[in-house]
């Protein structure tokens, strides 16, 4: 199982421009298809993949990146560390897909954590609180 992205993408801003954040996604990916051919390669064959999630969304985020009210989204978020995290998730899923066909005896799952946890925050007042 791999979570991808939630390392990379939000420790880049610190000491980058949005664009070059983006401008790294493809570099990320291609260690990362590095790792999976080599994993491949040494006998796995079933890979579950979380895309990243929304990062503009996450508190330290916010309280770093959030002070520009004109820099948040509706709900409060940073909209800069979505943007990426949307492309990038966009990238992985390519990945995964173009993987797949090469890996004929593969299973890639992919998993949209971004839309999960989006829906969620978008959406909390649907959900009860209670632990069951």
């Amino acid at each position: 199982m791999f979570d991808v992205g939630q390392n990379d993408l939000p420790g880049a801003f610190y000491s980058q421009t949005e664009d070059k954040v983006l401008a790294s996604t493809p570099t990320i990916l291609s260690e990362f298809e590095t790792g999976l051919k080599r994993l491949y390669n040494q006998g796995a064959r079933r890979f579950w993949i979380h895309n990243t999630a929304p990062l503009g969304y996450l508190a330290q985020n916010i309280a770093a990146f959030g002070k520009d009210a004109s820099k948040l989204d509706e709900l409060g978020c940073v909209s800069a560390h979505n943007r990426a995290a949307k492309l990038f998730n966009l990238q992985l899923h390519e990945l995964c897909t173009r993987l797949l066909g090469q890996f004929g005896d593969a299973t890639i799952t992919y998993v949209g954590i971004f839309s999960i946890k989006s829906n969620l925050i978008a959406n909390y007042s649907r959900y009860d609180s209670r632990i069951l």
